[in-house]
């Protein structure tokens, strides 16, 4: 573990009023939980003071204002922050967590079919989990698993810059270590989905070429790549005549499928009405009804007593589709 993994560490140990900061106790925290193995009363005492000095390079309103920020009690020989809710670490607060859970909940046009709960009510788990870390002994083992970052992630900020600027890029792929095509494209948005299995994230955007000076977007051309086969992203010195049909939106690009992945090489699918049945007293009964399984279903025939549904969906026959049917077969039939 290198210093500053050290000091980031320690000052979470010092925002935490049940946690006593010293060095026999630091010490053990950092073999319990990180497996480190060497940690002198030097290192130690050295860290207290990195943390100092970053307080009065960084803070020096707060270090005018309030003095020491980093206090050491000699009869209990440990150390503690003076002011509640302090960090060196630009961190949020649980109070800022909360504002943030609050933002995404006005703004859940961004999410689909209340997907933005899900967010939300990670950022208050995380900002529940801090704070009860501030007023008890830290468990042994983490209370709260969340999912990662995605690989691909590491290019949003640069697509995002592009969409809101309407300026095309140019995508290097590379799946699997394999190099693959360079695509250059206007992009237009970034969906997320999952398949039961792997969630992931992918880029749709209109294809362009460097001779081009203006486009008209249309869904039909779309290409969808997935972010974590995007090895690099550099954007094109293109100025580009842009015109938005009246109503287009990409997102009609997902419109009549049960997935994502869709051929832009085999002709257009259209959507066909699909009619489905539940088998008698299956457990998907309930499902289905609290989670329509694609935003045209429509349920023909609700019978209750024998817990089955007839519904309706119009999609496009594609693989995600027969896959779906194939999981499911024993407790859906198509009729």
């Amino acid at each position: 573990m290198n210093t500053l993994e050290r000091l980031y560490l320690l000052d979470e140990c010092l925002g935490r009023t049940s946690f006593r900061v010293r060095y026999d106790s630091f010490k053990n925290y950092l073999e319990e939980k990180f497996d480190v193995v060497r940690y002198g009363k030097r290192t130690f005492h050295r860290d207290i003071q990195e943390i100092k000095n970053k307080i009065e390079i960084e803070f020096p309103t707060l270090f005018d204002q309030h003095g020491q920020i980093l206090l050491y009690d000699k009869k209990k020989d440990e150390y503690r922050y003076a002011l509640e809710d302090f960090s060196i670490n630009q961190r949020l607060t649980n109070s800022e967590l909360n504002l943030v859970a609050r933002k995404l909940s006005y703004n859940r046009h961004l999410f689909e079919d209340g997907k933005h709960e899900s967010l939300v009510n990670k950022l208050r788990s995380i900002a529940l989990t801090l704070e009860l870390e501030s007023e008890h002994e830290p468990l042994p083992w983490n209370p709260i698993e969340l999912i990662g970052s995605r690989s691909g992630s590491q290019n949003l900020d640069l697509i995002l810059n592009s969409i809101y600027r309407k300026t095309p890029i140019r995508v290097f792929r590379e799946r699997f270590g394999k190099k693959g095509n360079t695509y250059d494209l206007l992009p237009l948005m970034v969906k997320e989905y999952n398949n039961g299995w792997y969630t992931g994230w992918y880029l749709l955007g209109f294809p362009v070429n460097e001779s081009q000076q203006k486009i008209k977007l249309d869904i039909k051309p779309l290409r969808l790549l997935a972010l974590d086969g995007i090895k690099e992203v550099v954007p094109l010195n293109v100025k580009l005549k842009i015109d938005v049909p009246r109503g287009f939106n990409p997102s009609d690009y997902f419109r009549n499928s049960m997935g994502i992945i869709r051929s832009n090489l085999k002709g257009e699918l259209k959507p066909e009405a699909v009619i489905l049945e539940t088998i008698e007293g299956s457990w998907i009964y309930d499902y289905i009804k609290e989670y329509p399984i694609h935003k045209s279903q429509l349920i023909l025939l609700d019978d209750t007593q024998k817990r089955k549904l007839k519904f309706k969906i119009e999609v496009e026959v594609d693989d995600d589709l027969k896959r779906f049917l194939m999981k499911y077969s024993d407790v859906v039939k198509a009729i």
